[in-house]
């Protein structure tokens, strides 16, 4: 899972078409496929979207931890 190799937990719910998961989730964000992916670091989750969603964040989560490198980045300590 891609969340694993950057380090952060998880939970995976399994979500069928009858069950009040499913029925929440469509209700509150019109999804209906899976992945339907939320933030749950603070205390009220925030709805991510789907998996490429989550690879875009995580993308700039990254760039924003990274130092700036560019074209002249060797020369920064």
């Amino acid at each position: 899972m891609i969340l694993d190799r950057v380090g952060h937990s998880w939970q995976e719910n399994n979500v069928n078409k009858k069950g009040s998961i499913y029925a929440r989730v469509v209700m509150e964000t019109g999804l209906k496929t899976v992945p339907a992916i939320f933030d749950t670091r603070s205390d009220e989750p925030s709805f991510i979207g789907g998996f490429e969603e989550l690879a875009r964040i995580l993308k700039l989560e990254a760039r924003a931890l990274s130092p700036r490198k560019g074209i002249f980045g060797f020369f920064r300590k």
